[in-house]
């Protein structure tokens, strides 16, 4: 079995082992991946247990509902719970606890929502209703779910009983640490942003008290029409202030206990979008206390769940990914995939494996440029994947680590690269609408390479042909006679000091770099003076123009096609400075291209 070359964690619930067996099924679980993950996020139990744990006993703590393969209930109590973390912990895997704001588990069985968690979790948030996140017309998110940020009607913060109570049943059970799921780190979405949440009485209070923002005494859905028309950006700055300090507690209650903290991300957002549509900013971290950041980076997911949109697709995670890690470099950022949903029954290996290999081969080949090196952007893979069998752990770890190989390899850079400066979130003038997510989604889907981030301090040095600014570029770079220059504004595109409509900057960004395909997206990075890896996507299915044309800007010496697609370069299309792929739908041809010295 490949052993994965970065650390590999699983996203799993109790469904995957076995209360009464031996092990608890633990040796079954090992085998069916043929390695020892770094860590498991187990879903286990919900906000009721940190109030009723006094101990390790044989009192029923979860209840596993049905699915699609398994007809009967299954129940684990706390001394069996406890067995299976030892037994896991024994063979150098670390359990982390994940609760997510919602109290459902699904079930395919029962419909999609069931309290088969046990009776004690909806008797906890019925006895708890202002704790329920809620939108501007007063009524719930899609589904209920707590918003750890507010107050218990006593006035107490939910944060001051709810952090120390989890470092309490850490310790109890012997769990490694915590991981902040769906709605713990950021509010339950993915479509109530903080346009239309949260507005309770509660937080439309602390706002007013973080910021003294005068409003009137009117209804709470007038009030939420008020903040929205005039108060907007403010209102997500509060956010972003209230979620840092709830970050801030929990990273030093965890730091204190030795156990580490691990969040799953607020709906794939970059820092723009996510700043604005939840008041989260990662930078807000602490170096000394470790953090682990799940970032749902999932293609595969668009074609289950449309809802989801825009930040699913692979350019907008792109975005995702070099920001974030460029702006906290001190966080650890693994790619966060759904290999298969178990409640909805899906596999994306098997139904959907054109599209995990080529997001794969693009996010683990993206890199930082950093004290002269390029870094990879992934830190670590995190995967939601229960059933799995040995053969989809080899395929995913066999191309995981050819793209980690070949990001290693990284010379330099090829096409535009993205300078992060953080001046663009001072940007007052920004919208819901995400403007800065869907210009690079329409750089990258017409053929134009951005594969790496540097900050501004770097830009001098940093071997690449162009930039792509999100904020203002240094003025002596406006112009550049040796790497191209694009900055965005509200109109289109400034290219080299020369503004432009989209379509037509598009054109002459193409014209300068010399690089780019006639169809479907590209990128590339050079891993040595002469050569360069190429990677096409045929991400839009072009079933009626599969031949795809990549336009390089040095003469070409030869093209050679990389495993595991070896037979896609066109025989014979290999020109002075062009050559053809024919590339699969939903899929990607990696090749390495080397030039005439």
């Amino acid at each position: 079995m490949l052993e994965p070359m970065q650390p590999v964690s699983d996203f799993i619930g109790l469904e995957c082992f076995d209360p009464v067996g031996s092990d608890f099924g633990a040796m079954d679980y090992f085998d069916s991946r043929g390695f020892v993950p770094y860590s498991i996020m187990l879903g286990a139990f919900w906000f009721e247990e940190l109030e009723a744990f006094q101990g390790i006993d044989d009192a029923i703590v979860a209840i596993v509902p049905p699915d699609v393969f398994r007809q009967e209930s299954i129940s684990w109590n706390r001394r069996q719970l406890v067995g299976l973390i030892k037994t896991l912990r024994s063979k150098g895997c670390k359990v982390c606890l994940k609760i997510s704001a919602h109290p459902f588990q699904l079930s395919a069985v029962k419909g999609m929502q069931s309290f088969e968690g046990g009776q004690q979790r909806q008797v906890w948030l019925e006895s708890h209703p202002e704790l329920v996140q809620l939108k501007s017309d007063g009524g719930t998110t899609d589904l209920p779910a707590v918003n750890v940020l507010k107050r218990f009607s006593s006035g107490v913060l939910f944060e001051d009983w709810y952090i120390p109570s989890i470092v309490r049943v850490l310790e109890g059970y012997d769990f490694d640490g915590f991981c902040a799921s769906d709605g713990t780190m950021g509010l339950r979405g993915p479509k109530e942003t903080l346009d239309i949440t949260d507005y309770s009485e509660d937080m439309i209070a602390q706002f007013q008290e973080h910021t003294g923002v005068s409003l009137p005494a009117c209804p709470q859905e007038e009030l939420a029409s008020e903040i929205r028309s005039r108060h907007r950006r403010t209102w997500s700055d509060f956010y972003r202030w209230r979620w840092g300090q709830h970050l801030h507690k929990l990273q030093v209650a965890l730091a204190n206990a030795n156990k580490e903290l691990v969040a799953v991300d607020a709906w794939s957002r970059n820092p723009i979008d996510m700043h604005y549509d939840y008041g989260l900013d990662y930078k807000l971290a602490l170096d000394e206390a470790p953090m682990r950041v799940l970032l749902q980076s999932r293609e595969a997911n668009k074609w289950r769940k449309h809802r989801e949109g825009t930040y699913v697709t692979e350019e907008a995670s792109i975005l995702a990914l070099l920001s974030h890690k460029i702006r906290a470099p001190h966080v650890n950022f693994d790619w966060f995939m759904t290999l298969v949903n178990r409640a909805e029954y899906w596999h994306a290996v098997k139904d959907l494996p054109n599209v995990v290999e080529r997001e794969n081969y693009c996010f683990t080949t993206l890199s930082r440029y950093e004290k002269g090196s390029f870094l990879p952007v992934v830190d670590g893979f995190t995967v939601q994947g229960y059933p799995t069998d040995r053969s989809d752990w080899e395929w995913c770890i066999q191309r995981w680590n050819h793209g980690l190989a070949l990001q290693r390899k990284t010379t330099g850079a090829v096409g535009l690269t993205l300078v992060w400066d953080e001046t663009v979130l001072e940007n007052s003038d920004y919208s819901s609408k995400p403007q800065f997510t869907e210009r690079f989604r329409s750089l990258v889907n017409n053929g134009l390479c951005v594969h790496s981030v540097c900050r501004p301090c770097d830009v001098d040095e940093i071997p690449t042909q162009g930039f792509f600014y999100l904020g203002t570029p240094p003025k002596e770079l406006e112009i550049n006679d040796h790497q191209v220059v694009v900055v965005q504004n509200d109109a289109g595109l400034v290219v080299d000091g020369h503004p432009y409509g989209d379509d037509k900057a598009i054109s002459v960004i193409k014209e300068k770099l010399s690089f780019y395909s006639s169809a479907g997206r590209i990128y590339a990075f050079a891993t040595a003076h002469d050569t360069w890896i190429v990677g096409v996507e045929n991400a839009g299915n072009l079933f009626y123009e599969p031949t795809i044309t990549v336009t390089v800007p040095f003469a070409i010496e030869s093209v050679k096609a990389l495993p595991p697609r070896t037979f896609y370069l066109v025989d014979g299309s290999i020109k002075r400075k062009s050559f053809q792929v024919s590339c699969p739908p939903d899929g990607c041809v990696l090749l390495e291209v080397k030039f005439v010295v």
